[in-house]
């Protein structure tokens, strides 16, 4: 990577994240760029296709866990330590990435409901399975098929035309609806949902719930064939006559709303760290393709025009990720 003076000010005031980052560079170079082009052609031709182990791996760098606070055994890292992990993997490949980027999502809502029974009944799992070797994920689920995040705000949630409810019956709740596009939901063994329990009010009911992978009326749709990030699926999922009893739901009835929106906030830092690594593997690969390639009158790197052009593409990249 190229040297970024925005970056050594975060390394050089965090000390963790320099763990962090050392941690990821060392996963992208042994795991990801040695198949990522290939993983993304096997998934072109088969979108169910999950790469496990690559996912297994990243259990050996404490991948799962980052931001599970230490007493529960987790890393107790900070959104921005999400971001310096997520730019990294991102520019190797996004899909890989966003299995982690995804999984984090779904675990912001526990650890915003400062349940500590909830914490200590799943978010604890992650860290003892990742000590096993054995990847535990979440997910998160907002999107509907005719509502999606833009709408799911409590100034606007009133316009949103929701499919998904929660109904209230003795002990629990009944789901019923879809939900879709949701990043992990195929191989989520958690899944962190949000819903109305009464799509006349929504703003006022909405509210989260666990679901667990397995449960009675919860079932996975169709998986998307997608243009890229193809190693993360998307996926729809089905709730039919689902219940759930009333300990899943996360924190209060009608809570939903502020948790969706600070979840949402707190992830804005990772998801433009995204976008920066994405940025940033592609000017890696033309910087390389320049250095490499010749044109017929020496290397590409030579002739001006494309200096100019590296140039302009790291300056961007500088100010993505100032």
């Amino acid at each position: 990577m190229e040297q970024s003076p925005a970056l050594e000010r975060v390394l050089g005031q965090d000390p963790r994240a320099g763990q962090v980052l050392a941690r990821a560079r060392a996963y992208r170079q042994r795991y990801i760029d040695p198949v990522a082009a290939e993983l993304d052609r096997r998934l072109l031709l088969d979108p169910h296709y999950h790469p496990a182990d690559l996912v297994q791996a990243g259990c050996e760098y404490g991948f799962l866990s980052l931001p599970i606070p230490t007493f529960l055994g987790g890393g107790g890292g900070l959104a921005l330590h999400s971001a310096v992990l997520l730019e990294e993997l991102c520019a190797g490949c996004a899909g890989i990435a966003n299995i982690f980027g995804a999984h984090y999502l779904g675990i912001s809502g526990l650890l915003l409901s400062f349940d500590l029974n909830l914490f200590d009944r799943f978010l604890r799992l992650v860290p003892e399975a990742e000590r096993r070797g054995e990847p535990l994920i979440f997910a998160a689920a907002i999107t509907e098929p005719t509502a999606g995040t833009d709408v799911e705000d409590a100034d606007l949630l009133h316009t949103a035309r929701l499919s998904m409810g929660a109904r209230k019956v003795a002990g629990g709740y009944v789901l019923d609806g879809r939900k879709c596009f949701i990043s992990n939901g195929s191989v989520a063994r958690y899944t962190m949902l949000t819903c109305a329990t009464d799509r006349r009010r929504p703003a006022e009911t909405w509210s989260g719930f666990v679901i667990p992978a397995g449960t009675p009326g919860f079932s996975v749709g169709r998986v998307e064939l997608k243009l890229g990030q193809r190693a993360c699926h998307a996926a729809e999922l089905v709730f039919e006559d689902c219940f759930l009893p009333e300990d899943l739901r996360i924190g209060l009835e009608g809570g939903g709303v502020q948790m969706t929106e600070v979840v949402l906030a707190a992830s804005r830092a990772p998801v433009a760290a995204i976008a920066t690594g994405i940025a940033r593997g592609a000017y890696e690969a033309a910087l390389a393709f320049a250095r490499e390639q010749p044109d017929g009158h020496g290397r590409l790197i030579d002739r001006q025009w494309v200096q100019q052009a590296l140039a302009d593409m790291h300056a961007a990249l500088e100010l993505g990720r100032a």
